[in-house]
């Protein structure tokens, strides 16, 4: 087994990302990454993992340029994929069946007022909608521009953006991070809010009712501009729908919440996850993911 490989002309996003790897129906594996060379998406192609990938239709590839923020998520051989820039957030998909972009620069927003940071995260219900977390339009208080958490959702090919997650109106920064499907397509959001450093939860029902804003952890960071959040993962366990994500706790280490997916669900924390300090990426990101086998996730 020859590990690692590289990946010649690639580089990962620089805020919020989940980049894959993915495997199709076929059997190969997919990442959606960054080109070196003029900053736009690009998917690229192994079928053998430990060998080499390559990058796959090119030539229709998004034209917009310079994602901070990319994240993918995988529904059979499609793979959405929404990103952000500092003007306008995207939406894309890609067919591991074809090998081809089958839907490129589809414009979700262009916030009023460019977002100090930028941050997607996707997920895809079982009918087909697509429900996009996001930096939407700042929020001027007192005449300071604050960071803003919105989430928007596409039915039938239309979109319904803009809709605040929390923080209009307050004196602090909220940052986008995570969004992870749970039972009966109702979609979890986990984010950051500057003050007192909170990392906050709150869901989203199928009829597209939001439920209380919640306090997952009050004591997540020191940063003003935080994204302590990492990828997340669902299950089922029994007759529950289980949602786990890992964070940046306040002394640097991982720690993963964890909870049942339904409306206002009670959290449990298992703080200390890690003996090592999480990673932050180049700017203000933590590295970090899990993955599931069953109902063992690592």
């Amino acid at each position: 087994m020859a590990l690692p490989v590289t990946i010649s002309g690639a580089k990962f996003p620089t805020e919020n990302y989940f980049c894959g790897p993915f495997k199709s129906s076929g059997g190969a594996f997919y990442t959606v990454l960054v080109e070196t060379t003029g900053s736009r998406p690009e998917v690229y192609k192994a079928t053998d993992p430990t060998s080499s990938f390559f990058a796959q239709n090119s030539a229709g590839r998004p034209v917009t340029a310079s994602p901070i923020s990319l994240w993918v998520y995988q529904v059979s051989d499609v793979l959405h994929i929404a990103t952000e820039t500092v003007t306008v957030a995207h939406y894309h998909t890609f067919s591991m069946a074809t090998d081809a972009w089958t839907l490129i620069d589809e414009a979700i927003e262009t916030p009023k007022d460019a977002p100090i940071l930028e941050a997607v995260s996707v997920a895809v219900r079982s009918d087909g909608d697509v429900v996009v977390l996001y930096s939407g339009d700042g929020d001027a208080v007192m005449a300071v521009e604050y960071i803003r958490t919105d989430y928007a959702r596409r039915e039938g090919g239309s979109w319904t953006v803009g809709v605040n997650v929390g923080g209009n109106g307050l004196e602090e920064h909220h940052t986008p991070g995570v969004a992870v499907l749970g039972a009966s397509d109702r979609i979890h959001f986990g984010w950051y809010a500057s003050q007192p450093a909170d990392l906050l939860h709150r869901s989203l029902s199928s009829a597209n009712v939001l439920d209380t804003s919640a306090t997952i952890d009050a004591t997540v960071s020191s940063g003003a501009v935080d994204q302590p959040t990492c990828p997340g993962v669902s299950y089922v366990s029994g007759a529950n729908t289980v949602i786990k994500f890992p964070y940046r706790d306040a002394d640097g280490t991982l720690a993963v919440v964890s909870f049942n997916s339904g409306a206002d669900p009670g959290f449990t924390l298992s703080t200390g996850a890690s003996d090592v300090l999480v990673k932050k990426g180049l700017s203000y990101t933590s590295v970090g993911c899990l993955a599931v086998g069953g109902t063992t996730v690592q």
